[in-house]
């Protein structure tokens, strides 16, 4: 689902503890051992991590379902 305003964006980051901001891209980094060997995989503070990035397109931030209730 796309996310248009910044607000409504805002307000999910800063419900969602899996969720930052770097610059305009909202970056997801969850702890998982997987990341080892994923492409998308980060090592972060001594532990292996998956991380997705969100980067705004003209139609907003595309988010998974499960980042957005889909009511609203």
């Amino acid at each position: 689902m796309y996310i248009t305003s910044l607000e409504k964006m805002e307000s999910i980051v800063k419900k969602e503890r899996n969720l930052f901001w770097d610059g305009w891209t909202v970056v997801e980094r969850i702890p998982n051992v997987k990341g080892m060997t994923s492409k998308f995989g980060i090592f972060f503070k001594n532990k292996w991590h998956i991380e997705k990035r969100f980067e705004p397109t003209d139609k907003g931030w595309k988010l998974p379902g499960k980042y957005v209730n889909e009511k609203t």
